[in-house]
């Protein structure tokens, strides 16, 4: 992969299988992906950090004739967010594997599917039983490449061995292997964030960096949405990461910007991003400490250098102590951090890890 190209032109691409796993994190009536997760923060991440991300179309009828009903839902609403769209121009079924290519491979994955057998037989189910996968998956991939090459190289007896039909094995093998295919269709400048499943496909897949370690955009959505499910909305949630690309694009906070800056610079710019864009938030725990202990104290007998040190705790007070106390979990909007007094008080919970409170 030339990294220089993909520093200057921030291209990215995700798999179709991605897509599906996120709307399974959202569909309650569908089984959950085992991986969806991480796919939902790897899509929030990949479509705020970069200019244009592409997902690739595994095959030639798909590239002919592209029904969006049978695309991810969170795709079909992301195009109309401007944040994805289709690698036009080739599919993966031009590309040809060989056998050699295709036996290392297989080795790859059934090494992995040892490892993961469960987790497999759960994402195997979803692809059963999921309405959208069940209709586009053969519409869209009409023929499995691998079938033929694993009928002649062991493959009923190494369905059985991890205790699937052939059939399963044959497609879970056949969009594992795709990921090789996925990856020379997008082109070596963009850089493919694969599902899960593809993990160990031919040793590709980016690492992440330290810097994506450090804070995530879409490891904040999915702390809010599994800790408030009001937010659990795949419209509000594009709306929002919309919002945040945009701002991220004016100031120049995207992973590739933010290489080599200091942490409190980091968090300065993310912090913005979030306030500007409202995003809930919460009291850091170590300014709801001070106040909850200022009212155990009795705010008459606080002291005023207490108040004017920390203006956030006498504003606060004025809301009632037994509601701090009692009912209150510290979420708030995150307009409040554009107000002065309170800026350094918010935390947006996921979206920096470890950070350290002053």
């Amino acid at each position: 992969m030339d990294i220089q190209k993909d520093i200057e032109q921030r291209l990215a691409g995700v798999d179709i299988s991605t897509g599906h796993a996120t709307d399974s994190f959202f569909n309650t009536n569908t089984p959950l992906d085992p991986w969806a997760s991480r796919c939902l923060t790897t899509l929030a991440d990949s479509f705020i950090n970069h200019n244009q991300v592409f997902y690739p179309l595994p095959s030639k009828v798909a590239l002919a004739k592209l029904d969006e009903h049978l695309l991810p839902l969170i795709f079909v609403e992301g195009q109309k967010h401007g944040l994805i769209r289709p690698k036009m121009g080739a599919a993966a079924d031009q590309v040809q594997l060989p056998p050699e290519e295709l036996a290392k491979e297989l080795e790859n994955f059934y090494k992995w599917a040892i490892e993961n057998s469960t987790d497999l037989k759960s994402w195997m189910r979803l692809h059963r039983e999921s309405p959208r996968i069940a209709i586009s998956h053969p519409e869209h991939v009409p023929k499995h490449q691998v079938e033929e090459f694993l009928e002649t190289n062991h493959g009923e007896e190494l369905a059985g061995s991890l205790g699937m039909s052939f059939a399963d094995f044959n497609y879970a093998f056949d969009v594992f292997a795709r990921s090789v295919q996925y990856y020379h269709v997008l082109g070596e400048s963009t850089r493919y964030f694969a599902h899960p499943i593809r993990d160990r496909a031919f040793g590709h897949m980016p690492i992440l960096t330290e810097l994506q370690k450090q804070w995530s955009w879409g490891r904040y959505f999915l702390r809010l949405i599994q800790e408030t499910p009001k937010y659990k909305d795949i419209g509000w949630m594009l709306d929002k990461v919309s919002s945040i690309r945009n701002l991220t694009q004016k100031y120049n906070a995207a992973w590739y910007d933010l290489v080599g800056q200091s942490q409190p610079v980091q968090i300065e710019l993310l912090e913005t991003i979030a306030s500007e864009c409202d995003l809930p938030a919460k009291l850091k725990t170590s300014t709801r400490k001070k106040i909850n202990a200022t009212v155990n104290i009795g705010a008459g007998m606080v002291s005023a250098y207490v108040l004017a040190s920390m203006p956030v705790v006498a504003v606060i007070l004025q809301t009632g102590s037994t509601y701090i106390l009692d009912n209150w979990n510290g979420a708030v909007s995150g307009k409040l951090g554009r107000v002065s007094i309170f800026k350094g008080h918010l935390q947006w919970d996921g979206l920096v890890s470890k950070q350290k409170e002053k």
